[in-house]
């Protein structure tokens, strides 16, 4: 189209020249070389500036790896979730059914219920296979006036119950103060620094944004900065989580809902495991948290006042499908809403199971979700060491002593790997440097622009053209010139 109007330009000069006469011909000639060559080095000048321009804002990221060997103690502890195998024990569905306030529908026997409750995996992995022995629990449920997570608080495993000693470091603790209840889509579970746990261990430990608590680790390798001795409830088990004995563990970051991100392992019976983590840290330049949210496709968490979270962000996504689908929300949901809108029970078990698929197979980036990363996040990766737990034979610590009252118990130790880390920082291919650079050297190519030039113009507008128009002004106005002219 520039071209297309230079052209007509080009004619309509050409008509102008020829109606002149052989004196002014070659002037205008000159005059119209120039013209031309002026327009389009200022056309070609524009197009390339505008074409750097949009490519500085449609610039790319990329990572690079700052150091390998960043300090180990900088990196935040992650929080440890544990999910015992065991959902029901037969001793404390036996205390439910004897209290004097619980109530046995009329026609189901202790027998029926204890067959019923094998399905209890039906809470958190529905496939609507048992819906005759699942109404029975329902039945039992719905005559108490009880939720299905008040239900498996009374007849599950907690915390205090199933963790025989904890340590942070080379000391002992208190289980019921380091481990605290949490949900998980695993159901009930007992988790260390995780935020949506019921409370945190303030004991030597950091203070980061909003009073969060922060843990760190000097150690590494075989100094263990956590250890736990886990009771697996073999003898009086009713219903299980998964399929086999031992301990689901969930390695995550401390604000994030441990679910499908979450590393996971399981922690056998009989055995002892190591978990040896490995940190990354990634970091984003100014240039990045500088550029527009749809430019960098990622989310500066340090701009908001809730903390912020992809994978917090999925769940609520699938929370939500599962709301809209089903009109209530699993016990062990992460969605806000959890406390506002009904609780799924056993009734619902036929609408989760058409739906448990395509929840889960929704994407971060899909439509329904649209959950950007963080610009700055850390993350874990996990290698894991298991041997059979005969260390009482070898060792004296107080937590292989205790597997002589527990020989299948199962011991469980988190280290870091190393006493280094990886550091990441993420940046864009092209900052405003390399955007100046480029402009700088299109108009310098097409027009002989420079910084000196901008000053020439500059000083030209402002200082000179003013005094010589004031100076002609004068002059034309001065009788004593105008007679001597």
């Amino acid at each position: 189209m520039c071209i297309a109007i230079l052209i007509q330009s080009l004619n309509y000069v050409l008509a102008l020249v020829e109606s002149l006469d052989s004196r002014d011909k070659k002037l205008s000639m000159s005059r119209f070389i120039w013209l031309t060559i002026v327009v389009i080095s200022i056309v070609s000048a524009g197009l390339l500036a505008s074409q750097f321009y949009e490519r500085h804002r449609a610039a790319g990221m990329r990572t690079t790896v700052v150091s390998t060997q960043f300090p180990a103690w900088e990196l935040k502890l992650p929080a440890v979730t544990l999910c015992h195998g065991t959902m029901a024990r037969m001793e404390k569905l036996n205390l439910f059914l004897d209290a004097r306030d619980t109530i046995l529908p009329r026609g189901l026997s202790r027998l029926d219920l204890e067959e019923a409750l094998s399905h209890l995996r039906e809470t958190i992995e529905p496939t609507n296979r048992f819906p005759v022995r699942v109404n029975l629990i329902h039945k039992l449920i719905n005559a108490n006036s009880m939720t299905v997570h008040q239900f498996l608080e009374k007849v599950g495993p907690n915390c205090t119950e199933y963790l025989i000693m904890c340590k942070r470091g080379d000391r002992e603790e208190p289980c019921e103060t380091l481990m605290l209840p949490s949900l998980t889509p695993y159901g009930l579970c007992c988790s260390f620094n995780y935020h949506l746990a019921s409370s945190n261990d303030p004991l030597e430990t950091k203070r980061g944004k909003d009073d969060e608590i922060i843990y760190h680790s000097v150690t590494y390798g075989s100094r263990f900065a956590l250890s736990f001795l886990i009771n697996p409830f073999l003898e009086d088990r009713i219903s299980s989580t998964f399929y086999g004995d031992g301990i689901k563990v969930l390695i995550h970051e401390s604000r994030t809902y441990p679910g499908s991100a979450a590393w996971e392992f399981i922690a056998p019976t009989g055995h002892e495991t190591i978990a040896n983590i490995l940190g990354n840290r990634l970091v984003s330049s100014n240039e990045v948290l500088n550029l527009g949210e749809n430019v960098r496709s990622c989310i500066n968490t340090a701009n908001l006042v809730q903390p912020y979270r992809a994978n917090n962000c999925y769940a609520t996504c699938r929370d939500e499908a599962i709301k809209k689908a089903c009109r209530c929300l699993p016990f062990f949901s992460y969605s806000s809403d959890l406390g506002k809108i009904r609780q799924c029970d056993f009734t619902k078990t036929a609408c989760l199971a058409r739906n448990f698929m395509s929840s889960n197979s929704l994407k971060l980036e899909d439509p329904e979700c649209g959950c950007s990363p963080e610009c700055e996040q850390t993350t874990y990766s996990v290698a894991t060491t298991t041997i059979p737990l005969n260390a009482a034979q070898f060792a004296v610590a107080p937590i292989y002593n205790e597997t002589k009252r527990f020989p299948q118990a199962t011991a469980l130790h988190i280290t870091l790997s190393s006493q280094v880390m990886t550091l990441q920082r993420r940046d864009v291919v092209q900052s405003w440097i390399n955007l100046l650079s480029s402009l700088g050297g299109v108009f310098s190519l097409f027009l002989g622009c420079s910084f000196i030039s901008l000053i020439e113009i500059i000083y030209f507008f402002c200082i000179c053209l003013p005094s010589k128009l004031t100076m002609r002004f004068f002059k034309k106005c001065d009788p004593v010139s105008n007679s001597n002219g």
